[in-house]
């Protein structure tokens, strides 16, 4: 029994670095990447770093170690000391390691980014078959499903209304910082479950962290710090002290990077924002540039943006459920199972927030198909655990 534990927890391991490693690069434009990386010409620090969206701290912690792990082969005479002179002519594999490093280093940062999320798989569910099950639900949320699932909500849609067959919203590219969405917010749940009283420092440290990577994670960072503080009855004064700290820690890494040349993306917007007058009016200014280029056409289209949220929420939303009907309760105290699914449904409510300001700011037309991904996840997971608790509190 105990090795056929093992074996399960090693084939759930193993499919999810294999099927996230392949959702990077299905999901990441591999052709396009791995032409630049072999020319040479990729530039992965410049692509991060021109805005509020910075990842390149994880590719170049993967491809440190993939460099020091290669200098264990030969490549080159000149890579070391004592090298003698040779009759034989020698065909260097410096140019191959550096393509390879630079191509998994790409792939391999996202991965990295992505751990946590099998890490919370862990802390949910106990038994192998859950922990594979749940991986495979996530693989699906993360890769688009397959073509039989998205076909046949098309197909169910189209029996009420005239339903957008919106299938780019199912392949979409996730880009670097998308994938630090998907492991930064599983990260905060799993810190946020640690305690049964949120620190100041650690809705701080998080914060800033995850404000350096994605422009929306300091906020949900200190909304779900909040929500959860009122849900465990920590009252109203330490919830507002929680969203204040994520606030300022926010603004003060916007601020470096905005020192730094960053914001390109946001620039124009707080440009105008802060010729404005007021408080409200340099509000309507930010939020006015973004309802021009991008926001208007959310409400204009309201009822494609409505029908693109259910196509892309109906696969994962109903395998949530169907997950917490079917995987077997943890063995742990009804308390604790109360409190893993708080933080669930407390961040869960965050990300939903940030959703709805997105309609005052993102462009839902065209890219809702990665930027929902985060609130697939913890929704079904959120159900999935929502029920099984039930269950086993019958």
């Amino acid at each position: 029994m105990e090795r056929a534990k093992r074996c399960g927890e090693g084939l759930a391991l193993g499919l999810f670095l294999v099927g996230v490693l392949l959702i990077t690069m299905v999901r990441g434009e591999l052709r396009d990447v791995m032409g630049s990386a072999l020319a040479g010409q990729y530039d992965y620090s410049g692509q991060c770093l021109v805005c509020q969206r910075t990842t390149a701290w994880a590719f170049w912690m993967v491809h440190a170690g993939l460099k020091a792990i290669s200098n264990l082969f030969f490549l080159d005479p000149g890579f070391g000391p004592l090298a003698v002179a040779s009759p034989w002519g020698y065909a260097p594999a410096t140019e191959n390691r550096d393509a390879a490093i630079w191509l998994f280093s790409i792939f391999g940062a996202r991965l990295l980014m992505a751990l946590p999320l099998y890490l919370l798989v862990r802390r949910l569910f106990a038994s192998p078959f859950a922990r594979l099950a749940c991986v495979v639900l996530l693989l699906c949320i993360l890769g688009g499903w397959p073509a039989a699932v998205v076909n046949a909500v098309f197909t169910f849609g189209k029996l009420f209304a005239d339903w957008p067959p919106a299938y780019y919203n199912f392949s979409q590219p996730m880009l670097a910082f998308d994938w630090a969405a998907v492991g930064f917010i599983p990260l905060l749940v799993l810190v946020l479950d640690s305690r049964e009283r949120v620190a100041f420092h650690q809705v701080a440290l998080l914060a800033a962290f995850g404000q350096s990577m994605m422009d929306h994670l300091g906020f949900i960072t200190g909304v779900t710090a909040a929500l959860l503080t009122l849900v465990r009855g920590q009252g109203m004064k330490r919830a507002a002290l929680h969203v204040a700290v994520a606030g300022l820690c926010s603004v003060a890494v916007l601020a470096v990077i905005g020192l730094k040349g960053g914001l390109t993306m946001e620039r124009i917007g707080m440009e105008q924002a802060v010729a404005a007058a007021g408080p409200m009016e340099k509000i309507r200014a930010y939020f006015g540039f973004w309802w021009e280029v991008q926001a208007k056409y959310n409400f204009q289209w309201l009822n494609l943006t409505i029908a693109n949220f259910i196509s892309l929420a109906a696969p994962a939303l109903a395998g949530g459920v169907l997950l917490g009907l079917l995987v077997p309760a943890r063995g742990e105290p009804a308390e604790a199972r109360g409190r893993l699914a708080a933080v669930l449904g407390c961040c869960t409510a965050a990300i939903v927030m940030t959703l709805l300001i997105g309609m005052f700011k993102s462009g839902y037309g065209s890219d809702m198909g990665r930027q929902v991904i985060p609130f697939l996840m913890m929704a079904s997971l959120w159900l999935a655990v929502g029920l099984r608790d039930r269950r086993a509190g019958r």
